[in-house]
């Protein structure tokens, strides 16, 4: 792939090129909006993604112009989250290429009788009667959460649908203090136990434990390190990223998922402190990482180790 293009900074709008840097150079959201541009935001973007390899940097002003309209935190040039741009974009790249149209009436899904493969087909299924897009196609995956009876050892279970891994830092660094990529998912996916409940099979109150598998992967997984405390302070620790990711052991052991290696596309970075600060993207393409800040493109030897990661994007391979 091409070198990435830079990122005019507008006044104060390196939040935005942070997060431009990482949508355009994920492989599969990439592609996602090229060939499925349809409406304003996702030919704005398209734009810009196609621009990759023609020039050496761009005026992203259309871009910022029609979030500006659409969400007032972007509208003036004030500092913002690269994260809040990234996951807002997104959905309204998501409504814009959305094929459904007229959506049915809610109602419960019951799974009480059913096998695990037989609920996620009509869950899925029933999911898809009321949004189906290209880019929920390549974001999209479902965690499937199973309850266990500590009295009966009845296990019930629920599909919950994701778009993004957050990792809570502040907790996470509680239990390792030099957390890597796989730390973080085993943090995530840890079993916990469930306070008094009644189960639905022995109708007796008792604890129970919750555990969490993945039944489908991404082809664009997103992982964020929520890197502000709950005393407000922003968490500088590193955590350690790798150029590849193998997911196969958060697989639940009935899931049909036959890949499951993933290949680091961006990241965006933040420096400072949560009053302020700066944002720059790390991006690798075709074996080479660059180092994105605003308008300026740089190869860099950067690792994936820096204490100012906070969004990350990997490709299924």
């Amino acid at each position: 792939m091409p070198k990435p293009v830079g990122f005019q900074n507008l006044g104060n709008t390196c939040y935005m090129n942070a997060a431009l840097q990482l949508i355009t150079n994920s492989k599969y959201i990439g592609k996602a909006i090229t060939e499925n541009k349809k409406g304003k935001f996702t030919v704005a973007m398209a734009n810009l993604i196609n621009l990759r390899g023609t020039v050496g940097r761009t005026d992203p002003s259309e871009i910022k112009q029609l979030m500006g309209v659409k969400y007032r935190m972007f509208a003036g040039f004030g500092q913002q989250d690269s994260h809040e741009f990234i996951v807002q974009f997104l959905d309204l790249a998501h409504r814009e290429l959305n094929s459904v149209t007229e959506k049915p009436v809610y109602v419960e899904l019951n799974y009480d009788e059913l096998k695990v493969q037989e609920g996620f087909s009509l869950y899925h299924d029933y999911q898809l009667k009321f949004e189906n897009s290209p880019i929920q196609e390549v974001l999209q995956f479902h965690v499937i959460q199973e309850v266990t009876c500590s009295n009966c050892k009845h296990t019930s279970f629920t599909f919950i649908p994701e778009q993004q891994i957050i990792i809570d830092c502040d907790k996470l660094l509680k239990i390792n203090k030099k957390p890597n990529l796989l730390d973080c998912l085993d943090f995530y996916f840890q079993t916990q136990e469930v306070n008094s409940r009644k189960c639905a099979k022995c109708k007796q109150n008792a604890e129970a434990t919750l555990s969490k598998h993945l039944w489908t992967l991404p082809k664009q997984l997103i992982i964020v390190l929520k890197r502000f405390s709950s005393r407000g302070l922003k968490i500088t620790d590193s955590v350690e990223f790798s150029d590849k990711a193998d997911l196969s052991k958060y697989l639940h052991h009935e899931a049909e998922q036959t890949s499951f290696e993933y290949e680091f596309n961006a990241a965006s970075l933040h420096s400072g402190s949560t009053g302020g600060g700066h944002y720059t993207a790390i991006v690798k393409q075709d074996g080479v990482m660059w180092d994105c800040n605003d308008s300026s493109v740089s190869k860099t030897s950067d690792r994936l180790d820096d204490g100012r990661i906070y969004v990350v994007s990997y490709s299924l391979v």
